[in-house]
C-alpha cells in the first residue's frame, strides 16, 4: 500500500542523491569521469562483462546502491538485478502518485468524481484541483508553531 509516509521514506529529501524520480536525480554526477572510467578500465571486456561493469557503474556511481561488501556488509550478491527502492518506479509512478492523492485530498467528497472519472481528466485539471485541495487542507489544519 502507497502511503504517504511510504513515499517520502523512498523518495529522500536529499534531491541529488533520492529516487530516480526526483528531477535533480544525478545532476551532479561527472558523466566525463564515468565515461574515461569505463575506457580505462573496460578496454579487455567481453560483451557480457561490459553490461555488468555498466550496471555497477550506474548503480554505485548514482548513489542507488553500495556494492562494496566492505562498505556495505548487506550487500546482496544479486544487488544488481534486484529492485533498489531508489528505482521502484511502479509504487511512485504517477498513476499510484494520484490514487494516493485522491483518496489523501478526498476528492470524492469535495468533487463527487470516482477515482476513474478523477483519473481521466487532463492532467492540468488533476494538478489544478489537488493543488487546490491541499491548500484547502493546510487552511483547515494549519500546522502548529515551532
Amino acid at each position: 500500500m502507497v502511503t504517504k509516509e511510504r513515499v517520502s521514506s523512498l523518495i529522500d529529501p536529499d534531491p541529488i542523491n533520492g529516487h530516480v524520480l526526483n528531477h535533480m536525480f544525478g545532476s551532479t554526477v561527472d558523466q566525463m569521469e564515468i565515461i574515461n572510467k569505463l575506457v580505462v578500465n573496460g578496454r579487455n571486456l567481453t560483451g557480457m562483462d561490459a553490461k555488468i561493469y555498466l550496471r555497477e557503474s550506474y548503480l554505485e556511481d548514482y548513489g542507488i546502491a553500495i556494492l562494496d561488501e566492505t562498505l556495505n556488509p548487506e550487500c546482496s550478491p544479486l544487488a544488481l538485478v534486484a529492485m533498489n527502492p531508489k528505482e521502484d518506479l511502479p509504487t511512485l509512478g504517477p498513476m499510484y502518485r494520484r490514487m494516493h492523492q485522491y483518496r489523501l485530498f478526498k476528492v470524492y467528497d469535495h468533487y463527487k468524481l470516482t477515482l476513474l472519472e478523477f483519473m481521466d481528466l487532463p492532467r492540468a485539471v488533476i494538478e489544478y484541483m489537488v493543488e487546490e485541495l491541499g491548500e484547502l487542507a493546510a487552511s483547515t489544519h494549519p500546522t502548529p508553531p515551532t
